[in-house]
């Protein structure tokens, strides 16, 4: 499937995973994957009972314990963003709702890495604070 637009959407060889089949939505992989003798036939977003969810796809993750590593040690009130995005997840997912779960766990990813970058920017101000005032310090006794 190199060229956009070639083959029509539908479940193919996985070319990352050999041994899944991943949807093709006729011009790019989805994350959606399932094993390759799964017999199901509808696409990635239509709901599914039993098996392997909507379309026959794995479960997302839900970043969860990623969103509460961010908390604990970068920033709390975005950690709890993601950690409440990633709960939401978790539900949908217990649900068979994995359109759902996605949607709310790149949510969850996105706001623990906003939180983890925030933590870093701290982290590194922090420590050029204390560089420069040492310095500065040192500058005024000479």
């Amino acid at each position: 499937m190199s060229d956009a637009g070639q083959a029509p959407p539908g479940w193919y060889d996985d070319p990352e995973q050999p041994g899944q089949l991943r949807y093709w939505d006729g011009n790019r992989w989805t994350e959606d994957r399932r094993p390759a003798g799964a017999t199901h036939e509808t696409s990635p977003t239509g709901y599914q009972t039993g098996g392997y969810g909507a379309g026959g796809a794995s479960p997302p993750s839900t970043w969860l314990w990623q969103s509460i590593v961010a908390t604990l040690f970068c920033c709390l009130p975005l950690g709890i963003v993601g950690i409440v995005f990633a709960a939401q997840a978790q539900s949908a997912v217990s649900a068979g709702n994995y359109a759902e779960a996605r949607e709310k766990a790149d949510k969850a990813r996105t706001w623990t890495l906003v939180s983890v970058g925030v933590g870093l920017v701290a982290v590194l101000a922090w420590v050029a604070v204390v560089i420069f005032a040492g310095g500065f310090t040192e500058f005024q006794n000479f």
